[in-house]
């Protein structure tokens, strides 16, 4: 009897060592959980702030376009205007090509055509930096026309200066009077190996172009390899890692953010991305 007793406190305190041991790893993981529940809305948080303080400003902070104006965004808009507004408004969009850019604009171009304008970032932007004397941009989305004015009229451009149409027909780029040298800009989402062809490369001989390719929606590049190969130096610049886009950043102005919130801002909220320059031989 006496050794059984024994043998039953043995196991009592056993069971309670056990238990005991599994209440304090359970207080821990229900304090964890916690821990990351209030991490989680602190970052929402803070990222929720960071994007409303950003769109309040209504221009360009950083880059190549700073200090370009926006019209007022209202609620009802949020961030997605023709693509992640945010990044445009930081001035980290696509700043990939903000090299290549500063680099053609030494040239003297008369002309620029922007294929795929969206609001028109490019469009007002180079306009408002170099003062094109044609400058024509198209986009089929709806949406586009209406905003594309509004940021014209946000940075003080007129219809004088600038002129919106809707489709650009291969016939458009093979009858185009250039008035000098061209620059295009293309982002058309596949279109690209359709717009351009054997009957208007001729005519855009004399041009640059940057093109978006979208291999990801239709094989694209082959053609314009083989396309443009005879009259233009091809080159590509591939999208950055999110970091590598901060480091770039020219003043970043969000660096004082968490590391996740800033990559959220930053995000252009799509797949790799691959541009094609052809400058001119």
């Amino acid at each position: 009897m006496k050794k059984l007793i024994l043998k039953l406190i043995a196991s009592s305190v056993i069971s309670w060592v056990f238990l005991n041991s599994l209440v304090d790893k359970l207080v821990l993981v229900r304090n964890y959980v916690r821990s990351q529940k209030n991490r989680d809305i602190y970052r929402e948080k803070e990222l929720f702030e960071a994007e409303s303080s950003i769109i309040s400003k209504s221009q360009v902070l950083n880059g190549l376009f700073k200090q370009m104006k926006y019209p007022k965004l209202k609620e009802s808009d949020g961030r997605f205007i023709h693509g992640n507004v945010v990044p445009k408004l930081l001035g980290s969009y696509e700043n990939e090509l903000h090299e290549v850019i500063t680099n053609l604009l030494e040239n003297s171009y008369s002309d620029l055509l922007v294929i795929g304008c969206a609001e028109g970032y490019y469009s007002i932007g180079l306009q408002l930096i170099k003062g094109f004397k044609r400058n024509i941009s198209f986009d089929i989305d709806p949406r586009a026309k209406k905003r594309f004015w509004d940021l014209a009229n946000a940075n003080g451009l007129t219809r004088d200066q600038l002129t919106f149409k809707e489709f650009c027909s291969p016939e458009f780029l093979a009858n185009y009077s250039f008035s000098g040298k061209g620059l295009v800009i293309c982002d058309c989402e596949g279109y690209e190996v359709e717009v351009f062809n054997e009957y208007n490369i001729s005519n855009l001989a004399n041009c640059d172009l940057i093109i978006e390719l979208h291999d990801f929606v239709k094989s694209v590049s082959g053609k314009l390899i083989n396309l443009f190969s005879h009259t233009h130096q091809i080159e590509f610049v591939n999208s950055l890692a999110p970091a590598h886009k901060l480091r770039i950043l020219d003043e970043n102005s969000i660096k004082h953010l968490q590391l996740e919130n800033q990559f959220d801002l930053i995000s252009e909220d799509r797949p790799h991305q691959e541009w094609m320059i052809l400058t001119s031989l």
